[in-house]
């Protein structure tokens, strides 16, 4: 694995919140899914909460992870749903 992947410090299981992925238009900004790890080029690996499995590609798409405070919200909102 490259530098540049290592920096990104993703864990499997890590949640993320798309901010831009080129040329999808059915993957919108705020969309969140969980990191399942990297192919073999680099790409990153997600399961979206749409249920769609399209990766990310380093240097053209756009994420962030979500901070422990999101988190909990995430996690309260679950326990709600049920």
């Amino acid at each position: 694995m490259n530098k540049k992947l290592k920096s990104l410090r993703l864990k499997e299981g890590s949640r993320i919140e798309l901010i831009k992925m080129e040329g999808e238009d059915k993957m919108q900004e705020g969309l969140r899914g969980t990191f399942m790890g990297f192919d073999d080029v680099g790409h990153i690996l997600v399961e979206w909460d749409n249920r769609s499995t399209l990766s990310l590609v380093v240097d053209v798409d756009e994420f962030r992870t979500l901070s422990v405070d999101e988190l909990d919200e995430e996690s309260e909102s679950d326990m709600m749903d049920f």
